[in-house]
This record gives C-alpha cells, sequence and structure tokens, in this order.
C-alpha cells in the first residue's frame, strides 16, 4: 500500500499565500469549496495531480479546499501516535 504524501503545512501555506496576493488569498478562502468541480472530496495526494482552476496553484487550491472543509470538522476522541485527535468532514453530498 502506498504512504500518501503529506500536504503543506496549513498555517506556512497560509503565511506564504498571504505574503504573495493578499486580495487574491482573500478570494480563494471565501470561493472555493470542499469538493472538486465533481463533487469529489480528494486528499492532497490526488488533488496534485489534478489542474488547478484557471488562476490558481494547486497549493492555493488546496487552501481554499481547507478552508472549506473547516466548518465541516468534527473532533474525535480518537488520537493519532502524536497524540492529535483525528477529525472528520461530511460534505453535504456525502449525507444525501
Amino acid at each position: 500500500m502506498k504512504i500518501p504524501s503529506k500536504p503543506p503545512v496549513f498555517s506556512d501555506l497560509l503565511t506564504k499565500i498571504f505574503k504573495l496576493d493578499f486580495e487574491k488569498g482573500m478570494g480563494i478562502i471565501q470561493n472555493l469549496e470542499s469538493v472538486d468541480k465533481k463533487g469529489r472530496y480528494l486528499h492532497w495526494d490526488k488533488l496534485i495531480h489534478l489542474e488547478a482552476p484557471k488562476g490558481l496553484t494547486t497549493e492555493m487550491w488546496w487552501l481554499g479546499i481547507k478552508f472549506a472543509r473547516n466548518n465541516l470538522y468534527k473532533t474525535l476522541t480518537v488520537y493519532d501516535k502524536y497524540d492529535n485527535p483525528f477529525q472528520i468532514g461530511t460534505p453535504d453530498h456525502v449525507l444525501k
């Protein structure tokens, strides 16, 4: 089984993108959804192989997706080996 590649560190990515272009950064976090245009809930490992929406880098696209997903997350009482709680996100299309 292939181990998925790790996404960029959220705080580092946020800082990088907002330093480059604050207005674009705000547009990204306000306008992207938690799923792609086909309704897929993609992990970074899959997303990096797809074409980002026009005008965005893959990292910008990922940042927008992560912001959109923040509202979906529920923290579980299950922890990883670093003592971080697991989180799950359930987009509306999954509930249907």
